[in-house]
């Protein structure tokens, strides 16, 4: 830009145009400082490129006013990845679960205590073999056969109350 006559059509482009763009980013919900900032970023970038593309582009305004939407829909972008939820929020939410039933309190009546506490520090709890062979007092090789029959037993016991009830649901192959 080198010509008098550019720079005053430059000065008058961007007084004309520099309001609606600021509105147009903050119709999109883009903070004014934000929206002001986008549209000098868009004029600069016309200034910058000004003599390549007053060649090859018939319409510059366009041009500008596309750039402007890019870089609205660039912030945008960013934005929404920028929502964050404050930890304090979730700092006083309770931790837990009201419907949650414990799984010794669901398992059937007819298996036993031992097969009972077994299952469900294995699926509940979510300890490892070693885990629950320290809690139990027992070998890890031990753990894996009370566990297998722990199933077996609950596996009985499942299927003969679905059969008794006449519900022919069964989990089980």
């Amino acid at each position: 830009m080198k010509d008098i006559d550019e720079l005053l059509w430059f000065q008058e482009l961007y007084l004309r145009f520099s309001k609606p763009l600021v509105q147009l980013s903050c119709r999109a919900g883009i903070e004014l400082e934000i929206s002001k900032e986008i549209m000098q970023q868009a004029f600069y970038y016309l200034l910058v490129n000004y003599d390549e593309l007053k060649v090859w582009h018939p319409n510059l305004i366009g041009w500008l006013i596309k750039t402007n939407s890019n870089l609205i829909k660039k912030e945008l972008g960013s934005a929404r990845r920028k929502h964050e939820i404050p930890l304090a929020d979730w700092l006083d939410a309770p931790t837990e679960d009201h419907y949650h039933f414990p799984l010794r309190d669901i398992l059937p009546a007819g298996l036993s205590e031992r097969h009972k506490e077994i299952l469900a520090l294995c699926y509940e709890d979510q300890l490892s073999y070693r885990e629950i062979a320290a809690r139990m007092n027992i070998t890890e090789g031990y753990v894996g056969v009370l566990l297998g029959r722990a199933r077996q037993e609950f596996k009985k016991l499942y299927e003969s109350e679905n059969t008794r009830f006449g519900r022919g649901i069964s989990f089980f192959s």
